[in-house]
């Protein structure tokens, strides 16, 4: 289960603050000052160390101006570090989001992601939308299966794609439903998750709502659906870090072609490969609103 794979990560250490000299002690009495000079009175004595002094400061202002010329240029500059991130090769992908902000850096992701998959006519495969693990605008917490027939709500900062097509409830339109096409959509899920945990430091959760399935794109571990299936299956595959760490480790051309494939062209040991990083990680969805208002999504294994 995918819950079973992924250890929480460590929380980083903080620095402890620079230790503050203290100040000098006060002289009790202090020396009577010397009568000034006679005659015309030459150059100060300080008059060197307040031109260093002035020098200094204008060299500081200067820095911070550059500083934040840098940080408004990049929208606000380096990934943050986490525990585990000196494994991870910086040269992992030839494309990168330009933030590492949660929300911001996913719906960069989706953009870069979506136009790059394509139908059998060469159109974009499916539509994708990337931020908070909400419905529609409202919150929602994730709950798994857990031991017991129960469910375990899971903390932490997520993400959430949804991919959807043009037809009733999101599906997919204008490109015939196969196995094909659903390994395809599988494929950029997955991608769309790698590139979340590689490049946005504070995901803990990655969920993909994929378009809704007919049958011949379902999955049933058992021989035949249940009676009460619907003709739609609601899809989503789920990821927390410890699931994908293999893939983050070495750069994402050795888990799959930077350049999606073909919606034909899928096949051989990329398919079975994305085939094995995707499956365990699927479930069935749907939301539930409890007394208070509370909002859970709630994923479940294919039945």
């Amino acid at each position: 289960m995918a819950g079973d794979l992924i250890p929480p990560p460590s929380p980083a250490g903080r620095p402890a603050p620079d230790q503050v000299e203290p100040s000098p002690p006060l002289a009790e009495h202090e020396a009577a000052p010397e009568p000034a000079p006679s005659g015309p009175v030459g150059p100060s004595p300080f008059r060197t160390r307040f031109g260093f002094l002035m020098g200094a400061l204008a060299g500081v202002g200067v820095a911070a101006a550059v500083l934040l010329a840098v940080l408004l240029a990049t929208g606000g500059g380096q990934r943050a570090t986490t525990a585990g991130d000196e494994a991870l090769p910086s040269d992992w992908s030839p494309w990168r989001p330009h933030t590492s902000g949660t929300i911001a850096g996913a719906q960069e992701i989706a953009k870069a992601i979506e136009g790059t998959y394509k139908d059998a006519e060469s159109k974009t495969l499916a539509g994708i939308r990337g931020g908070p693990i909400a419905l529609n605008t409202l919150p929602a917490s994730v709950a798994i299966p857990a031991a017991g027939e129960r469910f375990q709500i899971l903390g932490g900062v997520g993400v959430q794609y949804t991919l959807a097509g043009f037809g009733k409830g999101g599906r997919l339109q204008g490109s015939q439903p196969s196995q094909e096409r659903r390994r395809l959509l599988r494929r950029e899920a997955l991608e769309l998750s790698l590139y979340s945990f590689r490049y946005l430091p504070e995901v803990t959760m990655v969920v993909a709502l994929l378009p809704p399935a007919p049958k011949v794109e379902q999955v049933h571990p058992k021989a035949k659906p249940a009676k009460t299936a619907e003709s739609y299956q609601r899809q989503a595959l789920f990821y927390r870090p410890g699931d994908l760490r293999k893939q983050l480790e070495r750069p994402l051309a050795r888990t799959m072609a930077v350049k999606p494939p073909g919606l034909s062209d899928l096949g051989g040991a990329e398919a079975e490969r994305i085939d094995e990083l995707t499956l365990p990680n699927l479930f069935t969805h749907r939301y539930v609103q409890q007394q208070d208002g509370t909002i859970y999504l709630v994923l479940e294994r294919p039945s």
